[in-house]
């Protein structure tokens, strides 16, 4: 039975074709996703304006400075179980009343559905879906960090942003990043690392959720140190002489166990082997 996708949820899968094979054809993907050629065209285009991918004669190729920097939708569905598990742990480190920084990252909404038997809380987030699914929860209060609307990541950034963090204070502040190689952490949008910059600048404690696919990628512009977090989460599936390295570097890594074997629920319970 032919599967019927929209538009977004194409071009999501689509780029998770080129993530595992870093190229494709034109009349591949249109076979692969039982298309015509001109849809895959309009697709592409599409994704290039959001320098995702680069079109080349006959096909496509992934950006790698730019893939972990993809759109909501495709962050959504990339590593799936590991946010899970990361994102748990992160929930486990939250307590009744906290002011929360929420940055744009699908780990760190993970975290959110998990935290609910914690409120009252504050949400401060640049993330519109985040402001859009939760202005009007009982016992959140949500303060949105506005500033220029970035359609590929679906939330806001620019100096208005900055600005308003610079004035707050909050308990603790979930962040992810695009790429990590050594113990730095990289974006490819320079926008994007002075906000993530202001809001750690602006948490008395912060919390990094990575999975372990963003290790050992490149990305233009330095974020920082990890050492600058208070905490690195991320699992055991990534290779352990990284997680030596980062260790001998004085990060705070904490791993933790992605359990292969789902429960009931369909979810993995997380175990922290090490931090």
């Amino acid at each position: 039975m032919v599967v019927l996708l929209t538009s977004r949820e194409r071009r999501s899968r689509l780029v998770e074709h080129l993530h595992q094979s870093e190229s494709a054809t034109i009349e591949e993907l249109a076979s692969r996703f039982s298309v015509s050629k001109m849809t895959i065209h309009r697709d592409l285009d599409r994704l290039e304006e959001q320098k995702i991918v680069r079109k080349v004669h006959g096909g496509a190729t992934l950006l790698p400075s730019t893939m972990f920097e993809a759109d909501r939708a495709y962050r959504s569905q990339h590593a799936v179980k590991e946010k899970a598990v990361v994102a748990r742990a992160a929930a486990e480190r939250i307590e009744r009343g906290m002011a929360i920084m929420i940055d744009d990252s699908s780990t760190a909404a993970q975290v959110i559905p998990l935290i609910m038997n914690k409120r009252p809380l504050k949400f401060i987030t640049n993330s519109l879906s985040i402001i859009s699914d939760y202005r009007h929860t009982e016992g959140i209060s949500v303060t949105a960090l506005g500033g220029d609307y970035d359609s590929v990541c679906d939330s806001f950034f620019g100096i208005i942003a900055e600005q308003s963090i610079a004035r707050l204070r909050v308990d603790v502040a979930l962040l992810s990043v695009a790429a990590i190689r050594g113990a730095n952490a990289y974006f490819h949008n320079p926008e994007v690392a002075r906000f993530k910059l202001a809001c750690l600048a602006a948490a008395d404690r912060s919390i990094l959720l990575v999975d372990h696919t963003k290790f050992e990628r490149s990305a233009l512009h330095l974020f920082s140190h990890l050492s600058a977090f208070d905490e690195v989460l991320t699992s055991d599936l990534l290779d352990p002489l990284i997680v030596n390295d980062l260790r001998e570097a004085k990060v705070r890594l904490s791993v933790i166990a992605v359990n292969r074997a789902a429960g009931a629920d369909g979810m993995t319970e997380p175990r922290l082997l090490s931090s």
